[in-house]
């Protein structure tokens, strides 16, 4: 039997990581519909039906606000482009103590901050989280740019996005599609052999815009779908990058070669990059706050529509009056007129007393409590939707409360999107030269890794209510102590003491003396305090010289000097 060929078998692991993902999309299709109408609905592929009105059938907007808050808040309280977010330390802490080190970090942190400042990051980070808040599966892409001086971002909607994993449970698989490019994008980017003749006589005939199919599928270089290939050569890199085209008029039979490129596309470190909020341990996708929320969802809006039919009813109720005031059929909706033939009926409302709008009313409310819990509105809105000024101490509390059962979910944050995306932007900006080398010691002592703390308002706040706090309550119980016995404080160190409150509080690093620049301003002080004594001393020697006729005090300093001379 002939061998496959490899776009063939890249087009039958699509088919399969299709069939892999199918059971997960029902809900995904209902969270889509109620909660992000800024996303297409998910059979809606081609550009032409992208456009199309949506929320047809929803009558209430806070899931979709929930959404937002979530994201917003996520993204402002980890990685919010005005604050510093992150910085970079070493495994071994006493490196961390060590001035050429600290520069170094210090200038990679420099860079990497001026990339990502200079790039589209934060605009793609946005629809990452919100991705992350509705479906709970966020694919992003990093990438050099065209003009190979900085990196450019990309998300997807989460419909084009099918993955794989490992035995270990790494991402191993990633495809993009089918997604749409037009014949002009596609001939610019790609070279003839390998498009289809449909497309190019599409260019042909002055037709740029029409669209195309495409999928984009990375693998490990170990993957078992490059064994026994010599119709390709692999590039030596660890993740392999290829496009086919797919067509159903035309026989295709290879992947698309970038124009310019000597074969296909490689990556030294991997550019795809998938969140997965919540993930249980049976199951390869993910699932989001508005997954959870999905049963409140329903039931809210419903509510909301039986709330917006009864408000109309009581605003404009159905009338019942004698049929001889119009001779036409009843109408049982607002503003609608049932006429009766009895002689003393009058215009009246038929249904005064149908509706109990407030416990509706109420009902909704417990709902949108419900809904706002599971997107944790309370939390990120606490100051804004607080009855009274709360106490430092009050919000304090209410943050560490907050930040731990947060706690899981920053973790995930940081380990399935931040990481991996300053993993990607540390190694483009390594291989593009623009990272100074990094110091002997520091290669010496931990092969030049590096490890990155993260400085977000939520990662950070376990560790400054509870470590800053701890420290602060032990520094206020051991001061009447000290005051009643000083040597109380030989047991402290409090100068490494001083050093460790500066870094949890988050006390800029090149604002902070390192030991060598401590050692020498004790030495400074300590010759400026032997020769404020020397002065002293000669100032007490030559009070004395008028009195030599008078025998020196006992233990004044011209006692000293006569009893050495002597």
């Amino acid at each position: 039997m002939a061998e496959k060929s490899l776009y063939k078998l890249i087009k039958e692991r699509q088919s399969a990581m299709a069939d892999c993902r199918r059971p997960h999309e029902q809900p995904w299709e209902e969270v889509i519909k109620f909660c992000r109408p800024d996303l297409s609905e998910w059979d809606d592929e081609s550009a032409e039906s992208q456009g199309k009105k949506r929320n047809r059938s929803t009558y209430n907007a806070s899931p979709e606000e929930g959404v937002e808050i979530w994201a917003d808040g996520m993204q402002g309280n980890l990685a919010s482009a005005v604050l510093a977010w992150f910085r970079l330390t070493s495994a071994i802490p006493s490196l961390n103590e060590i001035s050429e080190v600290i520069k170094y970090f210090q200038e990679v942190e420099e860079v990497l901050y001026s990339v990502i400042r200079h790039s589209n990051f934060y605009p793609t980070l946005n629809p990452v989280f919100r991705n992350a808040a509705s479906i709970g599966n966020a694919p992003m892409w990093i990438e050099l740019n065209k003009m190979r001086d900085g990196i450019t971002c990309s998300s997807f909607h989460p419909r084009e996005v099918f993955i794989g994993e490992s035995w270990t449970g790494a991402l191993n698989q990633w495809h993009r599609g089918p997604f749409e490019k037009t014949a002009l994008a596609a001939f610019a980017e790609f070279e003839e052999d390998g498009l289809s003749f449909t497309l190019k006589q599409a260019i042909e005939l002055n037709k740029p815009l029409q669209r195309f199919k495409f999928i984009h599928a990375v693998y490990e270089r170990t993957d078992p779908i490059f064994d026994n290939m010599t119709d390709v050569t692999l590039p030596d890199r660890p993740w392999i990058s290829l496009y086919i085209q797919t067509s159903t008029e035309d026989k295709l039979e290879k992947p698309l070669l970038k124009k310019g490129a000597n074969g296909l596309e490689g990556y030294f470190s991997k550019p795809q990059i998938y969140w997965r909020t919540n993930k249980a341990s049976d199951s390869l996708y993910g699932y989001g706050p508005a997954t959870m929320a999905l049963v409140d969802i329903y039931a809210i809006n419903s509510i909301s529509r039986q709330m917006l039919i009864a408000g109309n009813m009581l605003v404009d109720p159905p009338m019942i009056g004698n049929a001889e005031l119009r001779r036409q059929a009843g109408q049982i909706k607002p503003g609608g007129r049932v006429w009766t033939s009895s002689s003393d009926q009058v215009m009246a409302p038929l249904m005064a007393n149908a509706f109990n709008y407030p416990a509706g009313v109420d009902r909704e409310d417990r709902k949108q409590m419900s809904i706002d819990r599971r997107f944790l509105v309370p939390f990120f809105l606490m100051l804004q939707r607080a009855e009274r000024e709360k106490t430092a101490f009050e919000t304090g509390q209410i943050i560490l409360e907050r930040a731990t059962l947060l706690g899981p979910k920053v973790e995930r944050a940081e380990s399935d999107l931040l990481s991996p995306a300053l993993d990607r932007i540390f190694d483009i900006a390594q291989q593009m030269g623009w990272l100074p080398e990094p110091p002997q010691v520091l290669l010496d002592n931990s092969s030049g890794l590096v490890d990155v703390e993260f400085l977000g308002l939520l990662s950070q706040a376990q560790k400054q209510q509870l470590g800053s706090r701890k420290m602060q309550r032990v520094l206020t119980g051991i001061g009447p102590l000290a005051e009643a016995d000083p040597e109380v404080l030989d047991i402290f160190n409090l100068k490494k003491t001083a050093r460790r409150f500066a870094h949890d509080e988050n006390w800029p690093v090149d604002e902070i003396r390192s030991e060598d620049e401590v050692a020498e301003i004790r030495q400074r002080r300590a010759a400026d305090l032997a020769e404020q004594k020397q002065l002293a001393m000669a100032d007490a020697v030559a009070s004395q010289l008028p009195n030599l006729n008078q025998a020196p005090e006992a233990g004044s300093p011209m006692e000293q000097v006569t009893g050495a001379a002597g």
